[in-house]
């Protein structure tokens, strides 16, 4: 039962929602037709990633919800909203590949034994905690209500603030008076798990309301009592590792897969707009604008393309909901003995043609853990078949077996040669969303070196983040751009990020469109993007 409580905290959710998705944008001055009605912007901030004193690049808005005219003299909610913007996340190299550490004690005394990741830590403390205290004194009233909020990168941003405004709290050497005489409720949305459980259980105690019960909602579109799991983001690392969420885990409203036509995947599933359709609203982006073509290249088919990303889309249902089954388009199917499994998680699936052609997919990440391990380990390390260039190191040690993570496994091309091998397949057509397509242009270019027995016929990337060092992109490009296409969106700027901060160079021939849903998660990365805007029909 619903009780009128639950019914006020989930709309606060919904409104708080819309504020959280906001602070996440690249454009965060610009808002969105979803930004609540009235509200007044107060201060917006961005902070730029400063190398270790300041790893991750932080974004700050501040809003407060207008006067009701007949109520004049009722409290207003103030909100604090952290955001992390995905592609500015990625410009620069997070190196959040680290031993978690003890919490400061500046944040929390006498916890010798609560520990959580490094660099959300440093990030609060270099800076980003002055500037939340700023803004509370400058912009506080007496009559407001401090809320705050954050969704998926920005989370841990959150929950620290939450604990370093407990009331009791004091900094030496830092003047934060007037200090709040209440806990600020702080809600979160697909949040990531950074601390361990020692962390999780004080948090919970501290960081409390008048009626002592935890004031940190922390909602995912994951029902874990039935069990039904959509948004894998906040699901690993997990208690396994010893790593605990913080605050009360709350089921969205409903829980639900994405349904056709949709095409479910993992960004789509942890973003703005599928959070916004779980509380029941209604998000609004503008009007569908088809793709426009902006460049092409010899030998790319839209049609086959469209169909590779329908094929995507199944391999990501089948990593993450099996229970639901593909979406196949007409005249392919899933080869049963075609499955791609490594460290015994689903990489990648086999389909095949009515010709009998076959089919190669591999998934991008799809929980925090593997961004973190995977995804954002981008320094440029030696390539291992040729040790004049460099490569993606976290990609290269994922697909090699090479670093700690995965000693003596052989790695994913163990599993990928395995799995071919095994089928009797000699060629092959390679395609991938997000590291996916990355991992798959580290395969064509090693079975080039090696002058092996299969196949490629072409390699279809779509949204792929860049693989290496523009000696390996001449080198990639020598030997494969004819037959390799990267195709991106024109503002999915996870795929080029890399690009844009650092010394990556992109490969093969590029397919970039334009083209918007009607609704639009805020990364423009999700494959259901691809799979829409690709659509010849």
């Amino acid at each position: 039962m619903v009780t009128q409580t639950d019914y006020l905290k989930i709309q606060d959710a919904s409104l708080i929602l819309s504020i959280a998705a906001q602070a996440n944008e690249y454009t965060i001055a610009n808002l969105s037709q979803n930004f609540p009605a009235n509200w007044n912007v107060i201060k917006i901030s961005v902070l730029p990633a400063g190398g270790s004193g300041n790893p991750i690049p932080v974004q700050l808005l501040l809003a407060r919800e207008p006067i009701d005219p007949a109520q004049p003299d009722q409290n207003t909610k103030l909100v604090l909203a952290f955001g992390i913007n995905w592609g500015r996340y990625l410009e620069k190299y997070q190196d959040i590949n680290k031993a978690r550490v003890t919490i400061d004690a500046s944040l929390l005394l006498n916890a010798s034994t609560a520990k959580l990741d490094p660099d959300f830590q440093t990030t609060y403390l270099s800076g980003l905690r002055d500037q939340v205290w700023n803004l509370i004194k400058k912009h506080l009233t007496n009559k407001d209500t401090l809320i705050l909020c954050g969704m998926g990168l920005a989370t841990p941003l959150a929950q620290l603030a939450a604990l370093d405004l407990i009331p009791t709290h004091i900094v030496h050497g830092l003047d934060r008076s007037p200090y709040l005489d209440y806990q600020p409720e702080c809600f979160v949305f697909s949040a990531l798990n950074f601390t361990n459980q020692a962390l999780s259980e004080l948090f919970n105690t501290k960081v409390t309301n008048k009626e002592g019960k935890t004031a940190c909602y922390s909602y995912s579109v994951n029902n874990r009592n039935m069990p039904l799991l959509i948004d894998h983001f906040p699901l690993k690392p997990n208690q396994e590792e010893d790593y605990f969420p913080l605050g009360n885990v709350e089921a969205t409203p409903q829980v639900k897969l994405p349904t056709t036509p949709s095409w479910p995947g993992p960004w789509l599933e942890r973003g703005n707009a599928y959070y916004f359709d779980m509380f029941n609203r209604t998000f609004i982006t503008g009007p569908r604008i088809e793709n426009q073509d902006i460049k092409r290249a010899s030998g790319f088919s839209q049609v086959f393309a469209h169909n590779l990303t329908q094929l995507i889309s199944s391999t990501y249902l089948f990593s993450q909901h099996p229970q639901a089954g593909p979406i196949l388009p007409g005249g392919y199917e899933a080869l049963p003995t075609g499955k791609i499994e490594f460290n015994g998680t689903l990489w990648g699936r086999i389909y095949t043609n009515a010709n009998g052609d076959a089919i190669l997919t591999l998934r991008g990440t799809t929980t925090w853990e593997e961004f973190k391990l995977i995804t954002s380990n981008s320094e440029l390390a030696t390539y291992q078949l040729a040790t004049t260039e460099h490569v993606h190191k976290g990609l290269q040690n994922l697909f090699y077996g090479t670093g700690s993570l995965y000693h003596g496994t052989g790695g994913l091309k163990n599993a990928i040669m395995s799995t071919l091998s095994n089928n009797n397949i000699t060629k092959v057509t390679l395609t991938g969303h997000d590291i996916g397509g990355t991992l798959l242009n580290f395969l064509a270019l090693d079975l080039a070196f090696s002058d092996a027995t299969l196949n490629v016929q072409s390699v279809y990337t779509f949204g792929a983040i860049p693989i290496g060092g523009m000696g390996f992109a001449g080198i990639f490009n020598h030997k494969l751009k004819d037959k390799v296409y990267s195709v991106r969106r024109i503002y999915d700027r996870i795929s080029m990020s890399l690009i844009y901060g650092t010394n990556y160079h992109p490969v093969g021939s590029a397919i970039i469109f334009e083209g918007q849903l009607a609704q639009e998660e805020n990364s423009y990365h999700a494959i259901n993007g691809y799979v829409h805007l690709l659509d010849p029909s």
